[in-house]
């Protein structure tokens, strides 16, 4: 072997002595059960919902709009109870002031 592909012979046989002393076993897994591909490929329509589903742990059919609707609720929420506090025009003016003086 060559400079260029001694890398390659290496890796392999690593691989091959760990299969035949049984410490790692090797499947074959289709593209569609492949849940890292959804990192690396561009994924459309209910093969992207499944993969999304799985990775986000969220029902296949989730919607952004009832997250969005989700998050304004749960704000409104920690602001009645005091947990967040909303800034006003005042106060944005009074700091940009102090932040030019």
């Amino acid at each position: 072997s060559s400079r260029r592909t001694k890398h390659i012979k290496v890796r392999y046989f690593f691989v091959k002595d760990k299969v035949d002393n049984k410490e790692v076993e090797i499947a074959h897994c289709l593209t569609e059960e492949m849940w890292a591909d959804l990192m690396t490929k561009p994924r459309q329509g209910k093969g992207y919902k499944q993969f999304r589903a799985v990775v986000m742990n969220c029902p296949v059919e989730y919607s952004d709009q009832d997250e969005l609707l989700h998050e304004a609720k749960y704000d409104a929420q920690a602001k009645r109870e005091g947990h967040i506090k909303t800034s006003t025009k005042h106060d944005t003016k009074m700091t940009t002031e102090q932040a030019k003086g």
